[in-house]
């Protein structure tokens, strides 16, 4: 079973994610965790020696659709070697590539960052390769676009410097896509405590 725990950039994904694995390798049934590949993004640099998050951030235009290709290539190939590792778990991610083709490749299309016949490339990826690894629930933690801008600068990631704005319109997004999805459990995340996360997370995949 994969369950794919979304939420906007700064919501809280990373935390709760770090707080699971620590506490609960197993209830019953293994829980492997898959995070996301940031680390990957960081080794592919330019010659100037800037890795592809910073790359994109500075020039979103020109790096929109080599970073989207890069996350979905990253994120796939990790989630995969995990299910086919761990047929018996319950896979955890942090995010997954629906995540990629609905919230920020959509995006960067519908702003004109990615070209039609570059989105129409990704588009087939997506199709393609995304049954292998089909979804069965979504945990969403959601929160305030201000709460997720505080949380962002409280952590400084280099090159992830982020416009409130840029947040908002991928919260927008995210409200979208969940208001359709029908498997997900979601978790209000401005006040909420960790462990009111944790144990709401844990009763929903037992």
């Amino acid at each position: 079973m994969i369950v794919s725990v979304e939420g906007n950039i700064g919501s809280g994904k990373s935390t709760v994610l770090k707080a699971m694995r620590e506490r609960y390798p197993d209830i019953g049934v293994p829980i492997v965790y898959v995070d996301e590949p940031v680390s990957q993004w960081e080794q592919i640099k330019s010659k100037e020696g800037k890795n592809m998050i910073e790359l994109f951030y500075a020039n979103p235009s020109k790096y929109a659709f080599s970073f989207q290709m890069m996350a979905y290539i990253s994120r796939f190939t990790m989630i995969r070697a995990a299910v086919q590792a761990n047929p018996n778990s319950i896979i955890l991610t942090e995010r997954c590539l629906l995540t990629d083709y609905n919230i920020f490749a959509s995006m960067l299309h519908e702003q004109g960052q990615m070209l039609d016949e570059e989105f129409t490339i990704y588009k087939t990826w997506f199709h393609t390769f995304q049954q292998e690894i089909p979804v069965d629930s979504i945990v969403y933690i959601r929160c305030r676009p201000t709460t997720a801008f505080t949380r962002c600068k409280k952590r400084a990631r280099v090159g992830e410097e982020i416009p409130l704005e840029y947040l908002t319109q991928c919260h927008e997004k995210h409200e979208t896509w969940m208001n359709g999805y029908p498997s997900k459990l979601v978790i209000e995340n401005d006040e909420t405590t960790l462990e009111e996360v944790l144990a709401s997370i844990l009763e929903f995949i037992r």
